[in-house]
């Protein structure tokens, strides 16, 4: 390698790199609402919003009480939302709680082990985020999995839990075949516990059949695609040098998005 090779590039002598935005990945989404039990699409894309109860949503669309997609990707992040009020924190996507985020909150941003942080803001909630195909399409969409969808003691013994779903699979052949959650359609379904609050709906997950080689094709794409968004988003964040705005109105839209539409019981350990 030659001096020349070492010098740095235009744009790494503007400091402009260090003024980027975080990578968006802009998609629909599909969460179960936990007053009505429904599977929800909400049509981000479309950029069409309409006015519900006095506040502005995005358009959305009822896809009833089952929904069948494809696991591409499983994320994490940490947030609080306490309604009819302004304090709410979220963290970045991340994908295990030994990960460095940044928390963002209506104070400074702060940096530090997801568990770390969980541990100074007790408060704080795990969110499952799954990259999923609709199998029909091929579109790309967001779940989003919390509260006694990821574990709780409520559950019927027969019926499985996020964690318990995907740990399922035998992904490491031990069993003598491997399996793995994308070589497979996922059905959600709705089941219903009672906590102190009351009942609440929950999500079911049932694992469908097999998907053929031409669909593990679109399979493969959809999931190169999002590991390079996730890849992209991870090296962002981990970058002490950029400049990261604290509580971004597009994280904090997905935070009330995401609370809106659930029971959040707090009696549920998540």
């Amino acid at each position: 390698m030659s001096l020349h090779d070492l010098r740095p590039t235009l744009a790494q002598m503007s400091g402009e790199d260090n003024y980027k935005r975080a990578p968006v990945m802009p998609l629909n989404e599909v969460r179960l609402n936990g007053q009505t039990g429904k599977y929800i699409y909400t049509n981000i894309l479309s950029g069409r919003k309409a006015i519900v109860d006095g506040k502005e949503e995005y358009e959305k669309h009822d896809l009833g009480v089952s929904v069948h997609l494809v696991f591409l990707k499983i994320r994490r992040k940490l947030s609080y939302f306490q309604r009819d009020s302004s304090n709410m924190m979220v963290t970045n996507e991340h994908n295990v709680a030994d990960d460095y985020v940044s928390l963002f909150g209506a104070m400074d941003v702060e940096k530090g082990l997801a568990k770390q942080l969980r541990f100074l803001h007790p408060e704080l909630r795990t969110q499952q985020i799954v990259y999923c195909m609709l199998p029909d399409s091929g579109e790309i969409v967001r779940l989003t999995v919390k509260g006694s969808s990821l574990g709780s003691d409520a559950k019927p013994e027969e019926r499985l839990s996020f964690y318990e779903y995907i740990q399922s699979f035998d992904h490491r052949g031990i069993q003598g075949t491997e399996e793995h959650f994308y070589e497979f359609i996922t059905q959600l379904g709705v089941g219903e516990e009672t906590g102190k609050l009351g009942p609440y709906k929950t999500v079911d997950f049932v694992r469908g059949r097999k998907l053929t080689p031409e669909e593990m094709q679109k399979v493969e794409q959809a999931m190169t695609s999002v590991f390079a968004f996730c890849k992209a988003t991870d090296e962002y964040y981990a970058n002490p040098n950029n400049k990261l705005i604290s509580s971004p109105d597009e994280m904090n839209e997905q935070v009330v998005a995401a609370e809106d539409d659930e029971i959040a019981p707090k009696d549920i350990p998540f």
